[in-house]
């Protein structure tokens, strides 16, 4: 217990370790508070969209969304009253609209599972082997429990967010990978285990001590990273909802748990915790079996590397569908085991993902965990790793140049190569989930510079006096409209009737509005093309929207300089080594 104390107290002194895990922390809150739902739309829009539905009794909800959805089609709203666009509203109610017919159509789903297995309708009753036989029975057994389940139209952005962010996982792993290196790599590499071994239980008694550290480490992993998620989607999306069916969460709608939302997130946790450990555990057994660093590297980017092709490639119909879910990746992923309902086959037996994945569990962590601990009480070669070094001719000359030498100290030995990549990755992730809201003149603005791009000649200079001809009619139209009914030549409702075929034409007129603009330019302008120049203003900042991207980035930028370059430059004045390197030929 005493050696497990001093290796946990190791991680909690070392800097690297502490500044390691608030990086990480800070990068996954920060790429969960800046995903939105939907292309078009964000959280903010969501939840009031879900706010007014919640208020609607149970049999006027799935009314109020069609209507609203149709409504939008057949564009007969004149306001837009939760995305403020076209595109926005769209999406968000088309997702809505999908979300209503997986509730509302669950005990049709139900019945079809529960009919007769000479049902050929139902897919997993078609074949007649011995599998599918036994595979159709224990269907129609699961799923015989979920008979007075209740499906909720429920939020189900916060509960999704709270659990299914796969940015998150990556990012816990490199900081578990991270935390196996600060414990094991640097002693493996200046071969201090000669001189740690040394202790009461010898060596079994460290490596019991770095396995106890590394277990509660990923335990403690899992409750920061995806406790601040929770956190952080109630704050972007509202209160979680614990106490609806799991069925109500859209993507779990075929699942046979019979647990509430609540309770899935608490198995969703002990999953979690089970899979980083044995990770954690496999981790440990490549860096113990390593003889050179390159080989820890390599043997870890080729597992996961297999384990995710093998998960995207192959299909669910194949007959190698177990490499696809018995699997690292669908088990890191955690809700693939639990939202789809499947058996595999395993020697002519229906077995559940579920099952499989616990059974899995429970046999390869404690296998691991004692094959670490044997491993490295028997096999004294695991004491030490070395470097990668590519072969040198006899004539290498060493570089001397102190230019060489610190940039060396910045991107490999301080890590700083790592810093970059991270920052590559993290605003990468930032930009590809930036809410491009088209608004509905910028859809018809777009539509009218693709036909008018190009040299502006005669017949683009004839559709657009066609253009202004056309909307010049429905402007004296309408006001024809607004005198005959003064004279009694036309009613009330025929009235209403232009009004609204003319509100409907008019749509596309705040739009050529800019057309004209950019058309009255390039007049000025003979050498100047027509574009659609709206990509090139966004690339450049244009706009509030981008002026905050830009300004997210920038402080993602100083962030990153602060982290590459205060141990560079602080490390040699706090350890009085500026001392010895201030000798130098220019000082």
């Amino acid at each position: 217990m005493h050696i497990f104390f001093q290796e946990f107290h190791k991680i909690l002194r070392n800097k690297s370790c502490i500044l390691a895990l608030i990086i990480a922390l800070v990068i996954n809150i920060g790429l969960l508070a800046a995903t939105n739902p939907g292309e078009y739309y964000n959280a903010a829009n969501y939840q009031k969209a879900y706010h007014k539905i919640s208020t609607l009794n149970d049999d006027k909800k799935g009314t109020f969304i069609e209507e609203y959805y149709q409504s939008l089609i057949f564009n007969n709203i004149n306001e837009y009253k939760y995305t403020h666009s076209f595109m926005g509203e769209l999406e968000l109610f088309n997702n809505l609209n999908k979300q209503w017919n997986k509730i509302s159509s669950y005990p049709d789903f139900l019945t079809s599972i529960k009919q007769s297995s000479q049902d050929s309708q139902v897919a997993i009753f078609k074949n007649q082997s011995d599998f599918q036989k036994r595979n159709a029975n224990k269907t129609i057994k699961d799923y015989q429990g979920l008979d007075n389940v209740k499906l909720t139209f429920t939020n189900v952005n916060a509960f999704i967010d709270s659990i299914d962010f796969a940015p998150t996982d990556l990012i816990a792993l490199a900081f578990i990978f991270f935390i196996i290196s600060s414990l094991l790599i640097y002693e493996k590499e200046h071969q201090l285990f000669f001189l740690l071994k040394s202790t009461k239980k010898g060596r079994t008694g460290l490596i019991t001590a770095k396995t106890s550290v590394i277990l509660l480490m990923s335990l403690m992993t899992v409750l920061l990273f995806w406790g601040s998620n929770i956190f952080v989607s109630c704050i972007k999306n509202g209160s979680l909802p614990l106490s609806v069916s799991i069925q109500s969460i859209t993507s779990f709608t075929t699942s046979t748990l019979a647990i509430s939302t609540g309770q899935y997130l608490l198995l969703f946790l002990v999953s979690k915790i089970c899979i980083y450990s044995l990770i954690g555990m496999i981790f440990l057994f490549i860096a113990l079996m390593s003889k050179k660093t390159i080989e820890l590297y390599f043997l870890t980017i080729l597992l996961f590397g297999i384990s995710f092709t093998l998960y995207l490639t192959i299909p669910d119909n194949s007959t190698f569908t177990i490499l696809k879910y018995i699997n690292i990746i669908p088990y890191l992923l955690v809700n693939p085991i639990y939202q789809t309902y499947l058996n595999l086959n395993i020697i002519g037996y229906p077995i559940n993902t579920i099952t499989i994945f616990w059974i899995i569990i429970s046999i390869i962590l404690p296998f691991f965990t004692f094959l670490n601990i044997y491993v490295f009480s028997k096999d004294k070669t695991t004491d030490t790793l070395t470097s990668w070094h590519p072969k040198r001719k006899n004539n290498f000359k060493t570089n001397v140049s102190i230019f060489y030498h610190e940039c060396y100290k910045l991107l490999v030995l301080q890590k700083g190569l790592i810093i970059l990549i991270i920052f590559s990755i993290t605003t990468s992730w930032y930009t590809m989930n930036i809410n491009h809201d088209i608004s509905e003149d910028e859809y018809y603005y777009k539509n009218y510079m693709s036909v008018l791009n190009g040299p502006y000649d005669t017949k683009k200079q004839q559709i657009i006096e066609k253009e202004t001809k056309r909307f010049e009619e429905l402007h004296q139209k309408s006001s024809q409209a607004s005198l005959d009914l003064q004279s009694g030549k036309i009613s009330e409702n025929e009235r209403n009737a232009i009004d609204n075929y003319v509100s409907t034409q008019l749509l596309s007129e705040r739009a050529f509005q800019r057309v004209l603009e950019r058309v009255n330019y390039v007049l000025e302008n003979p050498d100047y093309p027509i574009i659609y120049e709206t990509g090139y203003l966004e690339l450049f900042g244009k706009g509030f929207d981008n002026y905050k991207t830009d300004f997210t980035l920038m402080l993602l930028l100083i962030l990153t300089l602060i982290i590459l370059f205060t141990p560079f430059i602080a490390s040699e004045y706090s350890s009085g080594m500026i001392k010895l390197i201030s000798v130098q030929k220019n000082g």
